[in-house]
């Protein structure tokens, strides 16, 4: 199945589409793979995106430092049996409970909010992160993760290195329209449910709310087979890393300072880290010590 971009699309700053270039997921989905060279080939793209798609849902943005197979929440990943999957959904859900027992805010939250939350904190949950925000997408394309050897629960944050020559945001459908009256920031459709945590969760918990953090999930899905959302996937753009640094410049608002504030400045981080204890072998995450490299 393919998206349809390609039918009227064209830039002089992107690759012809005459290419016809496609990413071919797993699960026999395709999505087209437009290179971009300018911020106005960017921004042309992905407001035609946008406009395209305007009838069936919202187009949200995930950024990567490469590409798979399969779009996947990190609680599905490795998992291909059923009994595994309710296996971890039952310690998911074990520390849901810890959570909202530990934390006088969450108790006060609709349940529905507490996975996404957890999941922007370093918890392995079925929703996938996103952003609406094109900047910080941006800065997850050319950002990695480092998980330091021999400590489960800390990870730090470095810019990709100029070798890396390519880089990846993918333009990513919800239908999740509908505005539940009664939790804020939730949304739902006939295949996906959308959480904007910047209106469902108060600033004390920053992390969300500097990221611009939207969290997609498929409804109603039971087994790992059908968890895969690259049919939500209509477009990735393909970047150079080195033309985002220069796109995104070194401004304070996309530092690793803002966007994964420390504890310090991060009270509902700080809470976290205090009350939510994690048995790294539950397969389910834990609440991470992101840094900078500057710190390390």
């Amino acid at each position: 199945m393919m998206s349809k971009i390609y039918s009227e699309w064209w830039h002089r700053d992107a690759n012809a589409i005459k290419d016809r270039e496609t990413l071919e997921f797993d699960n026999g989905y395709e999505a087209p793979i437009i290179r971009v060279n300018s911020i106005h080939a960017l921004n042309t793209l992905v407001g035609y995106c946008k406009h395209i798609y305007e009838s069936e849902g919202h187009i949200y943005f995930r950024g990567q430092s490469e590409n798979y197979k399969a779009v996947l929440p990190s609680l599905y990943r490795g998992i291909t049996i059923k009994k595994s999957l309710n296996n971890k959904k039952h310690k998911l859900n074990v520390l849901v409970e810890q959570a909202v027992e530990n934390n006088e805010i969450l108790k006060k939250m609709d349940k529905k909010l507490i996975d996404p939350l957890l999941q922007h904190y370093g918890v392995k949950t079925d929703w996938l992160d996103l952003v609406d925000n094109l900047w910080v997408a941006l800065w997850f394309t050319i950002h990695d993760y480092i998980r330091a050897e021999n400590d489960i629960q800390y990870e730090y944050v470095t810019k990709l290195r100029l070798s890396h020559e390519r880089t990846y945001l993918y333009l990513v459908l919800a239908d999740a329209t509908d505005k539940h009256t009664k939790i804020p920031g939730y949304y739902k459709g006939l295949k996906t449910e959308i959480v904007d945590l910047r209106s469902a969760v108060p600033s004390v918990f920053l992390r969300p709310h500097n990221q611009h953090a939207i969290l997609m999930r498929k409804r109603d899905v039971n087994d790992p087979q059908c968890a895969d959302m690259a049919e939500q996937v209509k477009l990735v753009i393909e970047l150079e890393p080195k033309q985002v640094k220069e796109w995104i410049g070194s401004g304070r608002l996309l530092s690793v300072e803002n966007i994964y504030p420390s504890p310090v400045n991060d009270q509902g981080y700080s809470i976290l880290l205090k009350d939510l204890i994690v048995n790294k072998e539950d397969g389910i995450g834990s609440i991470t010590l992101i840094s900078s490299e500057s710190f390390i």
